[in-house]
């Protein structure tokens, strides 16, 4: 391996966002595994891997110690050609249901259990329908803190993520961003089947240019729901104007929506129920543009 290739390695590393906390196993394992690949081929390479291995080793550590973000991977499927694109902008928005006894409306936050937990469901009931997905895994608010940005300014976290996956992946049909109502449970809940769901809202920017395909299909999805599901949409909401400033970074692609599911009130289950049928609904909707 000469150098450009040792290079190449670990840009690819670097591209990859490979989630690895390597220990003194993990370096153990991994020279002795370069020596039995490589050390049949002379003396000199068998002196040499050992090293290397540790090198990279220490390498790998030090970036996951010192910048545990940059090594956060975007999704654990291997997509060649996705097709959606889901991200939290506030993955930490929790449900009280699943938080401490106590927990208040306004306290509905937790770092473990949160909306992501619902935008991965989302994505695996998508790829059970056979459409591709890449669902991002990196921790938002972690970065805004680390940035010293408001939770205002979190859009501009997701925007840079939004800004990667339509460069790398130019197959992009439609970019959701998950977030969870604030209402109390008698306005975020329905039942359908017989059991509690909880309602989605799609929530549109009108502060840009293509404003119109991004509204036209949350209407479009929200027809459907209405067909397939009545109740379970609330909507289609448009905000406008000067006092309205965040664009939801729905200007970067026609086809960005921001939904809403359920709210603090709502339990996990229930908008595991809610996302089976949202997939269904995006299936049906992708299958008739397409």
């Amino acid at each position: 391996m000469n150098e450009r290739d040792e290079n190449e390695l670990l840009e690819k590393l670097k591209s990859r966002h490979a989630k690895i906390t390597p220990n003194i196993e993990f370096n153990r394992e991994l020279e002795e595994k370069l020596v039995q690949r490589f050390g049949k081929n002379s003396r000199k390479v068998n002196i040499f891997l050992p090293t290397f291995a540790f090198i990279t080793a220490f390498i790998i550590s030090f970036l996951v110690v010192y910048n545990s973000d940059f090594l956060t991977p975007v999704s654990t499927n291997s997509i060649i050609n996705p097709e959606i694109y889901i991200y939290q902008t506030h993955n930490t928005e929790s449900f009280i249901p699943e938080l401490p006894e106590g927990t208040s409306l306004d306290q509905a936050f937790d770092d473990e259990v949160n909306i992501s937990s619902i935008g991965l469901y989302l994505s695996d009931q998508l790829e059970s329908k056979g459409i591709d997905v890449i669902h991002e895994k990196r921790d938002v608010q972690k970065q805004v803190l680390k940035e010293q940005k408001t939770y205002e300014q979190s859009y501009e976290v997701t925007g840079t993520y939004v800004k990667e996956i339509l460069q790398e992946y130019p197959t992009i049909q439609m970019i959701l961003d998950i977030h969870r109502n604030t209402l109390t449970r008698n306005e975020t809940t329905i039942e359908i089947e017989g059991k509690d769901v909880a309602r989605i809202f799609f929530v549109i920017s009108g502060n840009h240019p293509n404003f119109k395909e991004n509204e036209a299909l949350a209407k479009k999805l929200h027809e459907k729901a209405e067909l397939m599901f009545p109740g379970l949409s609330k909507g289609v909401l448009t905000k406008k104007g000067a006092s309205f400033s965040s664009n939801y970074n729905q200007e970067l692609f026609n086809g960005a929506l921001l939904i809403e599911m359920g709210g603090p009130e709502n339990s996990i289950d229930e908008l595991k129920l809610t996302s089976n049928y949202l997939a269904e609904i995006i299936l049906q909707v992708m299958k008739e543009d397409n």
